[in-house]
Parts: C-alpha cells; structure tokens; sequence
C-alpha cells in the first residue's frame, strides 16, 4: 500500500520551528501564534517537514479558522483540502455548532462557507478585531443560541441534576443488588450448615457399654 504524499495531524510543540517559518512568510505574529500552538493542524510531507498549517479558536460551540499557512503556493489545492477535512473533523468531535473565517479563497465558499451578511452580530467577541468580509458556515443546530447566561446556567443546572439523579438511582440498584447476593449467599450458608451438621450427626457412633462377666465359680 503506498504511503500518501502529505498527512495531516495536530501540531506538537516539536513543530514550533517549522510554523515559525510559515508564519514568517505570511507575515503573522510569531509571538501570539506561539501560545497558540494546541489550537493547529498541519499538514506533513513523506520526508517529515511542515508544509503547511491551519488554526482553530474555539469560543462556546462556534470555531474559527485563522492563520492559514502553505508555504508553496503550488501545493495550496492539494494541502487545503487535507487541512478543512481535518479541521472538520476536528469541529464535529467538538460539538462545534458555527465556523468563521476571513479567508475568501474560493475553495471556502465552495465548500459551504458564506458571506455573513445578518449573521455578523452572532460573531464572537474574542473573534473580532481584524478587518474585512466574514464568511460563516453552519454545521448544527446551536440550542444555546439565544439564550441568557441565566437561561444557560439554568439549562445547565438541569443536566447536572438528571445526571446526579441517574448517578443516585443507580447506585440505589447495585444496593439492592448487592443486599439480593448477600442474603442468597446466607442463605446458602445456613442450608450449608445444616446438613454439615446433620451429617455430623448421623455419622457420630456412641461408645459401647462395658460388658460385665460374673466371676468363675471354683
């Protein structure tokens, strides 16, 4: 079976000196990229070297895509593929509900992302700051959309009580379970006992009388 030319894979901070070269070469700030790292994917040759990465900044259920680096422009319709593929698994394993990106490349669109039109007030705070078009794409419903953080405190208050409640009734079921083996085996152990002692019973021989012979008369 052929080893693939390129894989992608999260980054490690074995990978620091490579990203900082892509960096370089697109012009971002290699200092704030730096504590960013965890947040990366990226895409390795046959002979081991970087050839490419893509970030994900997670707020809540939406992501964003940031700070895309190739650096070979030839290679860009062959690794942005194998990066949005990994960056999509990446959101859904997530629970990611909304991606963001400022990258207008064609490939997004095609691949569902759009401009964000009414849907720019949904941005994240920590999202914004850098100018120029927002393109979204929706991968879920969000139930939290909408909601107050009283609303989400609240919803999440209920969850943590099922889960405790389920927690409780299960441990009331190993109880009685655990009570049901106990009893079974006292029983079997009081039945065990008394046909050992039966046993004993039956089995025990009373010693003989001494018999007594008169003397002989002379």
């Amino acid at each position: 079976m052929k080893t693939p030319e390129y894989q992608a894979r999260r980054a490690t901070l074995d990978d620091i000196a490579s990203l900082r070269e892509l960096w370089r070469a697109e012009k971002f700030p290699e200092a704030t990229m730096e504590k960013r790292v965890p947040e990366f994917q990226v895409v390795q040759a046959t002979d081991g070297a970087i050839v490419g990465a893509l970030g994900l900044r997670v707020v809540g259920t939406q992501g964003l895509l940031y700070a895309e680096s190739i650096g070979d422009f030839a290679l860009t319709d062959t690794l942005r593929p194998l990066l949005w593929e990994r960056m999509l698994t990446v959101a859904r394993n997530r629970g990611l509900a909304r991606l963001w990106t400022q990258n207008d490349a064609p490939f997004w669109r095609e691949h569902g992302f759009a401009a964000a039109g009414e849907l720019l007030p949904k941005l994240p705070a920590e999202f914004a700051g850098s100018e120029g078009p927002w393109l979204t794409l929706k991968l879920k419903e969000d139930v939290l959309a909408g909601l107050t953080p009283e609303q989400e405190f609240a919803l999440f208050r209920k969850g943590a009580m099922q889960e405790s409640e389920a927690a409780l009734r299960q441990a009331r079921i190993l109880k009685i379970i655990a009570w049901l083996v106990g009893a079974v085996l006292a029983g079997v152990l009081a039945v065990a006992g008394f046909y050992l002692l039966r046993f004993m019973r039956l089995t025990r021989r009373p010693n003989p009388a001494p018999v007594y012979y008169p003397p002989a008369r002379r």
